[in-house]
C-alpha cells in the first residue's frame, strides 16, 4: 500500500533540501494555514501593528511552559546537567491548578515586560492580601526573593497573608541549618560593605548603596520569617500534589474571603 504524502513539499511536488531555510510542515498534524510572521513583520498593514510583540510573548511563554514542566530533555541538556529543576514543575503545576480554579495569580514571568521595575513589582507583591512561596534553599539565597519577603513582612500580618510551599532542600528545621542562613547574609553584609569601602561614597549611586540596607534587612528578617514555618504545620509536597493541592487551594480562598 502506497503511503500518503504528509510533508507540504510532497503534496505540491516541490523539492526540498536540508539547505533550504523555510519551513515544511507535516499536513496531517500541523495547521494547514503556514503563514511566515518575518514577512508579517514587514507588513505595513496597521492590523498587524504590534504582530511581532505577540509573537515573541507568544513563544516566550511556550518556551517558558516547556521548561517548567520538565518536557523530555535532548542529550545534550542531560550532558550538562542542564534538567528543568521540581522547583519550577512545582511552580507550573501550582499555578495551573490555581488557574483552574478561577483564582487570578500573579508572577514575574508573566507580569513583568522588558526594563519594567522589579523593584516596583516586589513591593508590589509584598502588599498582595494573599501571596503563595515556594521555599527552597535557592529561595533562601535569593536576593530579589528574600526582598520580596522584607516588603511582605514590613506589610503586616504576614502569617495570615502567607501560603508556604516547601522544598526538602530548605533546611529550615534544625537550628544548625538556620545558623547557615543567617551566617550566608552576614558574609553577603561583609562583602558588600567592604567593596563599598574601597571607594569613594560620593561615586555610589543611592540605589547601589540601598544593598547595604537590603542585606541587613535580609540578615536581621531571616530568623524570624524560618522560626515562624518551623511553627507551621506544612506537608511534605508530595502531599499536597497527591492531593491535587486542596489545602492549598481552601487556604488561598479562605484568606481572600475576608
Amino acid at each position: 500500500m502506497k503511503q500518503e504524502s504528509v510533508l507540504f513539499s510532497e503534496v505540491y511536488n516541490i523539492e526540498a533540501s536540508e539547505q533550504d531555510d523555510w519551513f515544511n510542515p507535516r499536513l496531517d498534524r500541523d495547521t494547514h494555514l503556514c503563514i511566515d510572521p518575518f514577512q508579517v513583520f514587514k507588513s505595513k498593514d496597521p492590523f498587524f501593528s504590534n504582530c511581532r510583540q505577540k509573537f515573541m510573548i507568544f513563544f516566550r511563554c511556550a518556551f517558558d511552559v516547556a521548561s517548567e514542566i520538565g518536557e523530555v530533555p535532548s542529550e545534550e541538556n542531560k550532558k550538562s546537567g542542564n534538567l528543568p529543576s521540581k522547583y519550577k514543575r512545582l511552580i507550573y503545576d501550582t499555578c495551573k491548578i490555581l488557574k483552574d480554579k478561577n483564582i487570578d495569580i500573579v508572577r514575574d514571568s508573566e507580569e513583568l515586560e522588558y526594563k519594567d521595575s522589579l523593584k516596583n513589582f516586589m513591593q508590589r507583591l509584598g502588599k498582595g492580601k494573599c501571596v503563595v512561596t515556594v521555599i527552597s534553599d535557592k529561595y533562601l539565597k535569593s536576593k530579589y526573593c528574600m526582598f520580596e519577603l522584607t516588603e511582605f513582612i514590613e506589610n503586616g500580618n504576614f502569617q495570615e497573608r502567607i501560603v508556604p510551599l516547601v522544598l526538602e532542600d530548605a533546611e529550615i528545621y534544625d537550628v544548625v541549618d538556620i545558623v547557615k542562613y543567617i551566617k550566608f547574609w552576614e558574609e553577603q553584609l561583609e562583602a558588600a560593605d567592604k567593596a563599598m569601602k574601597s571607594v569613594k561614597l560620593a561615586n555610589l549611586a543611592p540605589n547601589i548603596r540601598e544593598d547595604i540596607d537590603l542585606y541587613s534587612k535580609i540578615t536581621r528578617t531571616i530568623s524570624e520569617f524560618i522560626g515562624h514555618l518551623r511553627d507551621f504545620l506544612i506537608p511534605p509536597i508530595d502531599i499536597h500534589e497527591n492531593s491535587n493541592f486542596e489545602d492549598v487551594v481552601n487556604e488561598i480562598n479562605k484568606i481572600l474571603s475576608r
